[in-house]
């Protein structure tokens, strides 16, 4: 899974040999992009928070999975790795993080 924000440009990139038409249903993000050849990319702008399916297949689970969060403060990480958020304005802030197994632990 991959993370983004609202108002973030997404890129989709075909890697692959053979042309690929990629769509989403997902609520408030659903579109469909144009067929892309080998090597051609398309773009998409993320409009509401929430998990963005990436389809290719309507008879198959998503090629990705991108969760949109409602602001550009967020990042996907493992375990032992540091997270810095840059530009950030003045202010208090909570830093939430989420575990697939765990609830959600927030931390000042």
């Amino acid at each position: 899974m991959h993370a983004a924000s609202v108002g973030q440009k997404i890129v989709f990139h075909n890697g692959s040999t053979k042309p690929v038409v990629l769509y989403c249903v997902s609520d408030g993000n659903d579109f469909d992009l144009p067929k892309l050849a080998p090597s051609a990319s398309a773009e998409y702008t993320v409009r509401s928070e929430g998990l963005i399916e990436l389809l290719a297949d309507p008879a198959k689970p998503p090629i990705e999975l991108v969760y949109a969060a409602p602001s550009p403060w967020v990042a996907r990480t493992r375990s032992g790795q540091h997270v810095v958020f840059n530009d950030v304005p003045p202010g208090a802030y909570q830093a939430v993080r989420g575990i697939r197994a765990c609830p959600a632990r927030r931390s000042r």
